[in-house]
Parts: structure tokens; C-alpha cells; sequence
């Protein structure tokens, strides 16, 4: 085996353990209602499968993470603590998945775990919405009114967690996103873009500002 085959097994391999996502047809993830629509809706359409591995490693090690975390986390817990993980959760079009439920003294608290560069001082905004999402669309007469987004850093820093309370407001805001992107996936009509610098680095950019040329021209003219 030559140094390119070896390669070549060693990125299959790694874009293997992605796993393939399976869409719901008339229901919109949470996760798509909060990043950038445009993207969410040219993942549906395009459907482009991921080519080079290392732009995908920090998935593979969050699923690595979470894998590891589901695996070991009930051995170390005190004999009152109880998990339940992969819990799904729906609402009209929305759909979620809650990385864990933690049942402590009758009462239950949604968990949400990130892998990060270096922890934040505070929950990152997309991961509020997320988790306060999952909060508002759980089920329980246990459910505690807020919940921990607990962040594993890859690099620098101690792990960390952060409390969210139960926000309908912000809830609302999510559901508005998830209308927009599930009528543009019904009428194939682009939704609107979340243009910031990050675009720049997203797979979908050509497509993107192809398509909305003046959207872009703001972005394209930073030096």
C-alpha cells in the first residue's frame, strides 16, 4: 500500500463514521432552524457529500465525544441520578434530538454537550436557542424550567457548564425560522441568508452568492 491509498482509507474511514442523516420530509431540526437557513436549505437540495475529511473533524469528534459520554456517564453518577439519552422531541414542524435528560431528585434537566476550541465565558447563541428549544419542546411534568449546555474543550481550558432558563420568547423566534425554511423547501424558493464572515468558509458560498449576487456585495468588498 502506497502512501496515497493509505490516505485514502484513513479519510473513508473517518467520513464513514458521520453516518448518513435521514431528513424528515415534513418536519424542519432544530439544528436547521438555527444556523443560517440558505445553508439548511441548499443541504436539503444539493445534497453534497462531504469530500475532504479535515473539513469535518470537529463533527467526528463531537460525535466521538457524545458516543463516549452516553457510554460511560451513567457508571459515574451517584446511585440517584438517572440518564436517558437520544431523547427525540417534536412540535408542529420542529424536531429535535436531546443529547441527554438527567432525572435528579424527581425532577428532570435537559443536557446539551459541545466539543469546543477553548470554552466560552458564556453559552455561544446558537446553542441558547438550541437548548431552549429542546426545553420549550420536552415533555414531562418533571421538566425543570431550565437546563446545562455543557462544553468540552478539544484544547484550552476547564469543561464547563451553563445553566439556561426556559425562554417562550426565544422559543417563538426558532419556530418563525422553521416556518420560513420549510415553506422555501415546499416551494423551492431560496430563504433569506444569514450574510456574515463566516460565509466565507462555507461549502455553500458559490452556490449562495451566485444566487444573490447583491446580498454579497457588502462582503465581497472587505479588504
Amino acid at each position: 500500500m502506497n502512501y496515497k491509498d493509505l490516505l485514502d482509507v484513513i479519510r473513508n474511514a473517518l467520513l464513514d463514521s458521520l453516518g448518513e442523516y435521514e431528513f424528515k420530509e415534513n418536519m424542519v431540526s432544530v439544528n436547521e432552524a438555527i444556523q443560517c437557513l440558505r445553508k439548511s436549505y441548499y443541504i436539503r437540495k444539493l445534497n453534497i457529500k462531504p469530500k475532504y475529511v479535515e473539513d469535518h473533524l470537529n463533527l467526528i469528534i463531537g460525535k466521538a465525544v457524545h458516543e463516549f459520554i452516553q457510554d460511560r456517564l451513567e457508571r459515574y453518577s451517584d446511585s440517584d441520578i438517572d440518564f436517558e439519552f437520544e431523547v427525540e422531541v417534536t412540535d408542529d414542524i420542529l424536531i429535535g434530538h436531546i443529547d441527554a435528560i438527567m432525572t435528579y431528585d424527581g425532577t428532570d434537566y435537559v443536557l446539551e454537550f459541545k466539543t469546543v476550541k477553548n470554552t466560552p465565558n458564556k453559552p455561544l447563541p446558537t446553542h441558547f436557542l438550541q437548548l431552549n428549544a429542546y426545553l420549550n419542546m420536552y415533555r414531562s411534568k418533571r421538566k425543570a424550567n431550565y437546563g446545562y449546555v455543557i462544553y468540552i474543550p478539544k484544547h484550552k481550558g476547564s469543561i464547563r457548564a451553563f445553566s439556561i432558563k426556559l425562554n417562550p420568547d426565544a422559543y417563538a423566534h426558532v419556530k418563525i425560522r422553521a416556518e420560513r425554511l420549510y415553506e422555501s423547501l415546499q416551494n423551492g424558493r431560496l430563504p433569506p441568508a444569514d450574510i456574515n464572515n463566516s460565509c466565507w468558509f462555507c461549502e455553500y458560498y458559490k452556490y449562495c452568492s451566485e444566487a444573490t449576487p447583491r446580498k454579497f456585495k457588502k462582503l465581497n468588498e472587505v479588504v
